[in-house]
C-alpha cells in the first residue's frame, strides 16, 4: 500500500507545471483528476460531492470519477475531500466559530479540500468551484453559470480560510437549499420568532403579578411585566430545562409581535429616556435588556455555553443608553420602520440619522450583531427594485460600524431583478472587504454576457428612480411620483436592445426576458394606478385581474428560480405579490370599475387636489370642518400621488384636515347620493356644506349598502363611502375631511386619504 501511495504522489507531481496543476487537458480522453472521498451520511456534504463531480465534468467536458481511497486514483491527481484530505495533508490550519474554518491545499500530493467539520468540508468544495469560475446567482439551472475550460489548471497553494460572518442564512423565499449550499451559506441560524411569552404560558395563570399592565392598572393580557425578577428567573429555568432535554444552538427571547407594552411605573422606571422618532414615543430598549440579561444569567448557571438571541424591533430597535447586552446574547436588528429604498447615508431621508445611530450604537455595545435587512420593497414585492445603492452602501456600513457577524436578510423571491444585489450580499457576508460595486458588475457580466452593459444601464436607471425620488412611503402609494412616463418609457428600449445582444444564448436571453417581464409588471401596475387617479375606470377590474394573472403565470413558471414573489402557500397564483395587491389595491380598482357602470357620476373627473393642514392631535371632541379663513393659506396636495411621507410628514402621528370645493351641474331627484373615497390609512370623518356625514367601508365592490354607518369609517386600502343624500346641492359644494393615521408601527409612511374622491348617485 505504501508503494502504491508513493507511485500515486509521483504521478501527481508529474502533472504539476511550476505553480499550477493541470486537472484536465483539451483533447485527452479522460480527466487527469479524480475525486477521492469516503462515503458520508451528511446530506449537505453528499450533495456537495455530487456537485463537485457534475460541475468539473461540465467545465472540462470530461467525466470525473469519484473513488473512496487514494489508492484508487491510479496515477491521476487526487482531489481529496474531508477526512481523506486530513490524513494526507495534516490538520486543518484554520479555526473559526462554530467549526467553520477550512483549508485548501494543492501541490505535488494533489488537492485537499477540508475543514474543521463536514460543514466546512462543504465550504471548501464550493470555494474550489468558485476558484475555477462556477457561479450560482439564483436557484435552479437558470441561475447557474459554469465556465467552459477543456484545459483546466489550478494554482499550487495552501490557504487557511474562514467566513467573516458566523452565519449566512437568508430568510424568506429567494433561495432554495441547493443555492444556499452552493453560495456557502451556513452557520447557526439566529431564530427570529416571537416566543418570549410562550415560555411561561402554563405558569401565568398562577402569577397575575407577571402580567403587564395598562396605565390604569388593568392587566394587559399577552404581555409580560419585564421588571419582575421572579418572572425572568422562571423563564431562565424553563430554557435550562428545555436545553437539557433538547439542546439548541440558540434560544430566542423576542416578545410577541405588536407595539404596545407594559405601562406600569415599575416597567417604565427601567427606561433610560431615549426617544424613538419612528414611533414618536420613548424607546424601551434598556427596559427589555434588563429582562433579557436576567434570563440569560439564570440559564447560564446550568448551561455555561448556551447562546441567546433577540430582535431589536419596533420600540426596542434603538440601541441602549444604559444597559449592555450579555455577551451570550445576539441582538438581531430588524429595521422595519426605516426606508428600504434609500441608502442610510442619505441625510435627506426621514430617520436615516436614527438608522445610522441604531447600527453604530448596537455595534459599539456588542461584538456580534445579526442583521435582518429586507431584500424587497415593502408590500410591493413585484415592483422592479434593484436595491443596488441601498445594499451596496448599507452593507458596507453594517460591517464597518455595526459589528455584523450574522447575515440573515429577508428575501421575497424576486430574482428576476434582485439576483445581482442578493448575490453581492452573500459574497460580502463571506468577505466584507470586497468592493460591492465590483461584485454587482461581476454579477451582471455573468448573468447577461454580451448584454451586460445594457442591463447595467437599465438596472442603474431603475435604481436611480428609487433613490433620487423624494418619496419615502412604502408599498405602492408613492409609485405615481416615482415612476413617471418621462423616466420609465425610455428604459423599455434598453431591454429590447439587450434581447438582441444575447439572441444567440438561450439562457442569457431568458434572464433578460425575466427582467423584461418584471418591468412590464411594474409599468402595468403604475398604469392601473394612473387610470384610477385620472378616472379611466371602465374595464379597470378586468385589467386588474389580468395583472394578477400575469403575476401568477410567471410565478408558477419560474417558481424553481424563485421569481415574481413566488411562494408555495398561495394556491391560486403562487405569488404573495398577488396577495399584497388584493389586500391594498384590488378592492379599490374593482369598486371604481363598478362605479363607472352601475352608478351616475355627478362630476366629470375625480377630485384629487385638496387644501390640507396637519394637526398634532388625534381624534377628539374638537373634530370639526375648517373655516374659510383657516383654509386660505393651506398648501395643496394631490391625494392620488402624494403621501404624508412626501409632504414631509413621514413620522406624523396626528391627524389631517382636507378641504376642496366642487361644482355639481345637477342632482338627480330621489336617488341616494354618495361620496366615494378610493382608500384610506386610518379613520376618516366627512362634512358636506358644513354638515357631518355618516360613512362606512365598502363591503364588496359595487355594494354601497350602509353597514352600521359611523363617524370615523376606515379600513386600510379599502374604499370608504359617505351618505350625502339631502346635503349635496347643484352648484358649488364644500367638502371637508378629518383624517388620521392607522395604529401600529409606521412601516408604510402613509396616512389619511390615499386616492381620488368622487360623488355619485345610485341608479
Amino acid at each position: 500500500m505504501k508503494t502504491t501511495l508513493v507511485m500515486l504522489l509521483a504521478a501527481a507531481a508529474l502533472c504539476a507545471h511550476g505553480s499550477e496543476l493541470t486537472l484536465a487537458k483539451a483533447g485527452e480522453k479522460e480527466a487527469r483528476c479524480v475525486i477521492v472521498a469516503p462515503p458520508t451520511k451528511d446530506p449537505r456534504l453528499k450533495a456537495s460531492l455530487a456537485d463537485l463531480a457534475r460541475c468539473l465534468g461540465q467545465v472540462t467536458g470530461q467525466k470525473i470519477e469519484t473513488v473512496q481511497t487514494p489508492e484508487e486514483a491510479k496515477g491521476r491527481i487526487p482531489i481529496c475531500i474531508g477526512e481523506t484530505a486530513r490524513k494526507l495533508f495534516g490538520p486543518c490550519t484554520a479555526k473559526a466559530p462554530f467549526g467553520q474554518g477550512m483549508r485548501i491545499v494543492s501541490g505535488p500530493k494533489g488537492i485537499g479540500l477540508y475543514g474543521e467539520t463536514e460543514l466546512a468540508d462543504s465550504y471548501a468544495v464550493y470555494t474550489f468551484l468558485d476558484d475555477i469560475g462556477c457561479r450560482w446567482y439564483f436557484p435552479s439551472e437558470l441561475g447557474e453559470e459554469l465556465p467552459r475550460k477543456p484545459t483546466l489548471v489550478y494554482p499550487v497553494q495552501d490557504r487557511a480560510l474562514s467566513p467573516y460572518t458566523y452565519a449566512r442564512i437568508p430568510n424568506g423565499y429567494g433561495f432554495d437549499d441547493d443555492c444556499l449550499r452552493r453560495n456557502r451559506a451556513g452557520g447557526p441560524k439566529v431564530p427570529t420568532q416571537h416566543c418570549l411569552e410562550a415560555y411561561v404560558k402554563g405558569d401565568i395563570k398562577d402569577h397575575p403579578e407577571w402580567v403587564a399592565q395598562y396605565a390604569d392598572g388593568k392587566p394587559m393580557h399577552g404581555r409580560l411585566k419585564w421588571s419582575n425578577r421572579a418572572l425572568a428567573n422562571r423563564i431562565g429555568e424553563v430554557i435550562s430545562e428545555r436545553q437539557t432535554k433538547n439542546p439548541q444552538p440558540f434560544w430566542c427571547l423576542s416578545p410577541n409581535d405588536g407595539a404596545r407594552f407594559d405601562e406600569s411605573p415599575e416597567d417604565k422606571a427601567l427606561d433610560a429616556g431615549d426617544f424613538d422618532p419612528t414611533f414618536q414615543t420613548t424607546s424601551i430598549t434598556d427596559r427589555i435588556l434588563v429582562f433579557y440579561n436576567r434570563i440569560v444569567e439564570r440559564a447560564l448557571k446550568d448551561h455555561p455555553d448556551l447562546n441567546f438571541c433577540a430582535l431589536a424591533y419596533v420600540q426596542y430597535t434603538r440601541p441602549p443608553i444604559r444597559e449592555k447586552p450579555h455577551e451570550r446574547l445576539v441582538i438581531q436588528i430588524a429595521p422595519i420602520t426605516y426606508s428600504r429604498a434609500h441608502p442610510m447615508a442619505m441625510d435627506t431621508v426621514p430617520d436615516n440619522d436614527a438608522l445610522r445611530h441604531i447600527v453604530e450604537g448596537w455595534g459599539a455595545k456588542s461584538d456580534a450583531v445579526s442583521y435582518y435587512l429586507y431584500g424587497y420593497f415593502l408590500a410591493s414585492p413585484e415592483t422592479t427594485f434593484p436595491c443596488w445603492r441601498k445594499w451596496a452602501g448599507d452593507i458596507k456600513t453594517i460591517y464597518e460600524k455595526g459589528s455584523c457577524r450574522y447575515w440573515q436578510p429577508e428575501t421575497a423571491g424576486n430574482n428576476e431583478f434582485f439576483a445581482p444585489a442578493s448575490w453581492m450580499a452573500m459574497r460580502m457576508a463571506w468577505d466584507p472587504h470586497q468592493d460591492p460595486w465590483k461584485l454587482l458588475k461581476e454579477a451582471c457580466d455573468g448573468l447577461y454576457g454580451a448584454a451586460s452593459g445594457t442591463m447595467w444601464k437599465f438596472f442603474d436607471a431603475v435604481d436611480r428612480i428609487w433613490v433620487e425620488t423624494p418619496e419615502y412611503s412604502g408599498a405602492a402609494w408613492g409609485h405615481l411620483r416615482r415612476f413617471t412616463p418621462e423616466r420609465t418609457e425610455p428604459l423599455w428600449k434598453l431591454l429590447e436592445q439587450a434581447e438582441r445582444e444575447v439572441a444567440g444564448d438561450p439562457k442569457k436571453l431568458e434572464r433578460v426576458r425575466l427582467a423584461k417581464a418584471s418591468w412590464k409588471l411594474t409599468l402595468d401596475f403604475v398604469r392601473l394606478r394612473r387610470e384610477l387617479a385620472e378616472g379611466s375606470w371602465k374595464g379597470l377590474a378586468a385589467r386588474s385581474e389580468n395583472w394578477i394573472d400575469f403575476v401568477g403565470t410567471h410565478a408558477t413558471k419560474y417558481k424553481d428560480a424563485k421569481c415574481f414573489a413566488s411562494c408555495w402557500w398561495n394556491k391560486k397564483s403562487y405569488s404573495f405579490a398577488a396577495d399584497y395587491y388584493s389586500w391594498f389595491y384590488r378592492r379599490t380598482h374593482e369598486s371604481a370599475d363598478a362605479l363607472s357602470t352601475n352608478s351616475t357620476l355627478l362630476i366629470s373627473a375625480p377630485l384629487r387636489q385638496f387644501a390640507y393642514q396637519a394637526l398634532t392631535n388625534g381624534v377628539d371632541a374638537s373634530v370639526r370642518p375648517a373655516t374659510v379663513a383657516e383654509t386660505k393659506l393651506w398648501p395643496k396636495t394631490d391625494v392620488a400621488v402624494e403621501t404624508w411621507s412626501s409632504l414631509g410628514l413621514h413620522n406624523h402621528m396626528g391627524s389631517m384636515r382636507y378641504r376642496t370645493e366642487v361644482e355639481i351641474p345637477s342632482i338627480p331627484a330621489g336617488k341616494p347620493l354618495r361620496i366615494w373615497v378610493a382608500s384610506t390609512d386610518g379613520g376618516l370623518a366627512a362634512w358636506c356644506n358644513g354638515k357631518r356625514l355618516k360613512g362606512w367601508s365598502e363591503k364588496a365592490p359595487g355594494d354601497h349598502t350602509p353597514d352600521k354607518p359611523g363617524d370615523f369609517p376606515g379600513w386600510f386600502g379599502r374604499p370608504v363611502l359617505f351618505d350625502a343624500t339631502g346635503v349635496l346641492r347643484p352648484g358649488k359644494n364644500v367638502l371637508d375631511f378629518y383624517a388620521t393615521r392607522g395604529q401600529g408601527p409606521n412601516e408604510i409612511g402613509t396616512g389619511g386619504i390615499m386616492g381620488p374622491v368622487t360623488i355619485f348617485a345610485e341608479k
